[in-house]
């Protein structure tokens, strides 16, 4: 995770203890949020990183482990 947000440590340890990371999710699921990521990136929103727009296959590789 830090490698894809460029996040400090402590920083993602504190967002994974306050939330859940998801699993199983359908393609389609992870298509949405991978736009939302990049919509928010392109209108300054949120994230201070190029990453969610620049490789859309990589971030989908990193963030969503697939499995089975």
């Amino acid at each position: 995770m830090m490698k894809v947000t460029r996040l400090p440590e402590d920083v993602v340890r504190e967002a994974l203890s306050r939330t859940t990371p998801l699993s199983g999710l359908p393609d389609p699921s992870i298509d949405v949020i991978l736009q939302q990521l990049q919509f928010n990136r392109e209108h300054g929103t949120i994230l201070q990183t190029d990453v969610w727009s620049q490789d859309p296959a990589k971030v989908r590789r990193e963030m969503f482990v697939q499995f089975g």
